[in-house]
């Protein structure tokens, strides 16, 4: 049996919403709209979500860390 693809997102109930199967292999969430593809390790999702995180991370990977001193 192969394990439900969930949102990492959306709760319902007690546990992570499940998302919707589709024709192209993608997963998406019925309440926010995050987009998953199994199997697929380069597929970036383009949700709200999943933007915002990019990019909080793209602006702190690209903050000069300051020099550490020993």
């Amino acid at each position: 049996m192969i394990d439900a693809v969930r949102c990492p997102y959306c709760i319902l109930d007690f546990e992570f919403r499940r998302m919707v199967a589709h024709v192209d292999a993608r997963h998406i969430c019925s309440k926010c709209g995050h987009t998953a593809r199994p199997g697929d390790p380069e597929y970036e999702c383009r949700c709200l979500h999943c933007r915002k995180l990019q990019s909080v991370s793209w602006n702190f990977s690209s903050k000069q860390r300051p020099a550490v001193r020993t």
